[in-house]
């Protein structure tokens, strides 16, 4: 139903953003929004690391097209522009991750928290109203 309503969507409709189409593309995003893992096809590895990757490919794939289209698109065509923006964006954005994400989320992991008495009194003086009692933690003045 999810693939069927994404596949009508692409076939019936020239542009995306028709009443129909929305509605067809809105039943897909609910069936896997409410935890439908389209037969086991959304936990696939490869989709879940295109997942990790997401944010990297977000960030990414503006300037891929912008170069790719600046390059390729005039000697090659269109296809083949697309189709090398598709791989580089897919190989930067995973070594971005490997090389630059992870290593900071790891340490994020592992951090030392702090320290129980220091989150005590932080506690304790928001509850209070501040250091100076007025419900700003600015000196008096």
């Amino acid at each position: 139903m999810a693939q069927a309503s994404v596949g009508l969507s692409f076939y019936l409709f020239d542009f995306a953003y028709t009443g129909l189409s929305v509605l067809l593309i809105a039943v897909f995003s609910l069936i896997t929004a409410s935890s439908n893992d389209l037969f086991g096809l959304l936990r696939s590895p490869s989709l879940l690391f295109a997942g990790v990757i997401s944010y990297s490919s977000y960030l990414l794939h503006g300037l891929m097209l912008t170069i790719s289209f600046r390059w390729l698109y005039p000697h090659w065509g269109p296809v083949i522009a697309l189709a090398a923006v598709f791989v580089e964006v897919f190989i930067v954005s995973a070594l971005t991750f490997v090389k630059i994400e992870a290593p900071f989320m790891q340490l994020a992991h592992n951090r030392p928290r702090a320290r129980a008495s220091r989150d005590g009194k932080a506690v304790a003086l928001s509850a209070a109203g501040g250091v100076n009692g007025r419900g700003t933690n600015s000196p008096s003045g």
